[in-house]
Protein backbone atom coordinates (compact mmCIF):
# COMPACT_ATOMS: atom_id res chain seq x y z
CA UNK A 1 0.00 0.00 0.00
CA UNK A 2 1.50 3.46 -1.09
CA UNK A 3 1.86 6.28 1.30
CA UNK A 4 -0.82 9.12 0.50
CA UNK A 5 0.51 12.72 0.67
CA UNK A 6 -2.59 15.16 2.06
CA UNK A 7 -2.97 18.72 -0.08
CA UNK A 8 -5.37 20.74 1.76
CA UNK A 9 -8.18 22.56 0.29
CA UNK A 10 -7.33 25.97 1.93
CA UNK A 11 -3.52 25.63 1.44
CA UNK A 12 -4.14 24.95 -2.57
CA UNK A 13 -6.39 27.94 -2.89
CA UNK A 14 -3.96 30.44 -1.69
CA UNK A 15 -0.93 29.17 -3.67
CA UNK A 16 -3.11 30.46 -7.04
CA UNK A 17 -2.24 33.28 -8.65
CA UNK A 18 -4.19 35.15 -11.43
CA UNK A 19 -2.66 37.00 -14.29
CA UNK A 20 -5.12 39.26 -16.15
CA UNK A 21 -4.59 40.24 -20.10
CA UNK A 22 -6.85 42.85 -21.25
CA UNK A 23 -8.76 41.90 -24.15
CA UNK A 24 -9.59 45.51 -25.10
CA UNK A 25 -8.22 48.99 -23.83
CA UNK A 26 -10.96 50.13 -21.22
CA UNK A 27 -10.43 51.80 -17.26
CA UNK A 28 -10.40 49.17 -15.24
CA UNK A 29 -9.49 45.49 -15.45
CA UNK A 30 -10.03 43.14 -12.19
CA UNK A 31 -10.76 39.48 -11.30
CA UNK A 32 -10.91 37.38 -8.49
CA UNK A 33 -11.35 33.44 -7.46
CA UNK A 34 -14.27 33.01 -5.89
CA UNK A 35 -14.35 28.77 -5.48
CA UNK A 36 -11.27 26.19 -5.28
CA UNK A 37 -12.53 22.57 -5.64
CA UNK A 38 -9.98 19.86 -5.43
CA UNK A 39 -10.40 16.21 -7.08
CA UNK A 40 -8.86 14.54 -4.37
CA UNK A 41 -7.45 15.44 -0.90
CA UNK A 42 -5.26 12.86 -0.72
CA UNK A 43 -2.59 11.42 -3.76
CA UNK A 44 0.14 8.95 -3.20
CA UNK A 45 3.22 9.28 -5.66
CA UNK A 46 2.57 9.56 -9.18
CA UNK A 47 -0.86 10.30 -9.13
CA UNK A 48 -2.30 12.84 -10.73
CA UNK A 49 -5.45 15.29 -9.57
CA UNK A 50 -6.90 18.31 -10.61
CA UNK A 51 -7.56 21.88 -8.98
CA UNK A 52 -10.87 23.53 -10.24
CA UNK A 53 -10.53 27.57 -9.77
CA UNK A 54 -14.04 29.54 -10.38
CA UNK A 55 -12.53 33.00 -11.39
CA UNK A 56 -15.14 36.45 -11.43
CA UNK A 57 -14.46 39.32 -13.61
CA UNK A 58 -15.46 42.08 -11.03
CA UNK A 59 -13.80 44.75 -13.58
CA UNK A 60 -15.49 47.04 -16.17
CA UNK A 61 -14.04 44.99 -19.42
CA UNK A 62 -13.96 41.92 -21.01
CA UNK A 63 -10.48 39.93 -19.93
CA UNK A 64 -8.74 36.75 -20.45
CA UNK A 65 -7.79 35.21 -16.85
CA UNK A 66 -4.83 33.03 -17.06
CA UNK A 67 -4.78 30.63 -13.95
CA UNK A 68 -2.08 28.68 -12.47
CA UNK A 69 -0.50 27.47 -8.90
CA UNK A 70 2.79 28.24 -7.77
CA UNK A 71 4.07 26.28 -4.53
CA UNK A 72 7.81 25.96 -2.78
CA UNK A 73 6.93 22.43 -1.75
CA UNK A 74 9.49 20.35 -4.13
CA UNK A 75 6.29 17.49 -3.98
CA UNK A 76 4.38 18.35 -6.84
CA UNK A 77 4.94 18.93 -10.96
CA UNK A 78 2.38 21.45 -12.58
CA UNK A 79 0.84 19.94 -15.96
CA UNK A 80 -1.75 22.52 -17.47
CA UNK A 81 -2.61 25.56 -16.58
CA UNK A 82 -6.26 27.22 -16.98
CA UNK A 83 -7.32 30.27 -19.38
CA UNK A 84 -10.80 31.79 -19.71
CA UNK A 85 -11.81 34.94 -20.87
CA UNK A 86 -15.17 36.75 -18.80
CA UNK A 87 -17.18 39.79 -19.47
CA UNK A 88 -18.23 41.87 -16.19
CA UNK A 89 -19.64 40.12 -13.73
CA UNK A 90 -19.29 36.81 -15.21
CA UNK A 91 -17.83 34.14 -13.52
CA UNK A 92 -16.22 30.53 -14.95
CA UNK A 93 -14.21 27.47 -14.14
CA UNK A 94 -10.77 26.39 -15.29
CA UNK A 95 -8.78 23.22 -15.04
CA UNK A 96 -5.79 23.06 -13.56
CA UNK A 97 -3.90 19.32 -13.40
CA UNK A 98 -1.11 18.53 -11.55
CA UNK A 99 1.01 15.03 -10.44
CA UNK A 100 2.35 13.95 -7.28
CA UNK A 101 6.49 13.78 -7.97
CA UNK A 102 7.29 10.07 -7.67
CA UNK A 103 9.72 11.19 -4.60
CA UNK A 104 7.60 12.56 -2.90
CA UNK A 105 7.40 11.15 0.66
CA UNK A 106 4.24 11.26 2.97
CA UNK A 107 3.11 14.12 4.68
CA UNK A 108 0.86 17.32 4.81
CA UNK A 109 1.96 20.00 2.36
CA UNK A 110 1.50 23.92 2.42
CA UNK A 111 2.51 26.70 -0.16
Amino acid sequence: MQSRSGLGLAALAALLLVEMVAAQSAPKLDGRIVGVTLSATEVAPKEIFKLIATVENTGQMTAVYHVYASTSANVIDHVSDGIITLVPGQQGSVMLTFRVRAAAHPGTYAG
